[in-house]
């Protein structure tokens, strides 16, 4: 895997937008970075990302919290400045308020995804990054998504959930129709 690009200066004259997605970089040990695109929330001066317990993200960050983070395309182009942070697993009992920004984030896309992971029964973790100050972190933390940006998230969503639910629907009466042939 390619060493993740690092920006060290804000794009300047950009406003801040309200980002999809987030990559999350984090440390071997043998000191090779393994960048990973994720869904995240930021809520309280913190990021807030959930993934499977069994993850290679989950078990690099128990050896080493150290991460970067950079807003990013749903394939991983970078979108802003890449900030250092740290990242520690969530207990359970604290990661209530990480999951209620997520669901507020994504919407249906979200809970379309949840019943993904419960009918394949994978445990969860919330993983908290705490951004170091400086460029780009502002543009990271931005909580609020403007009404025109969630409308459209939300439409996207709802299709996206649509689409998944079509296509589990037409997979399982082809495994029906296979079962009986």
């Amino acid at each position: 895997m390619q060493p993740a690009t690092e920006q060290t200066a804000p794009i300047s004259g950009a406003a801040p937008r309200f980002h999809q997605y987030l990559t999350l970089t984090t440390m071997r040990r043998n000191g090779n970075r393994v960048a990973t695109v994720v869904w995240f929330a930021a809520a309280n001066g913190k990021l807030y990302v959930r993934t499977a317990l069994d993850s290679g993200k989950v078990r690099r960050i128990q050896h080493d919290g150290r991460v970067l983070v950079a807003p990013a395309s749903a394939t991983g182009q970078p979108r802003g400045v890449t900030v250092a942070g740290r990242a520690r697993l969530l207990p359970q009992l604290e990661a209530r308020h990480a999951e209620r920004a997520l669901e507020a984030k994504y919407g249906l896309l979200a809970g379309a995804f949840r019943l993904m992971e419960r009918r394949y029964d994978t445990t969860l973790v919330v993983i908290e990054i705490t951004p170091d100050p400086g460029p780009g972190t502002a543009e990271l933390l931005l909580e609020h998504m403007p009404d025109a940006q969630r409308i459209a998230a939300i439409a996207r969503g709802a299709a996206i959930a649509i689409g998944v639910g079509v296509g589990i629907a037409g997979l399982l009466t082809w495994v029906r129709r296979m079962r009986r042939s």
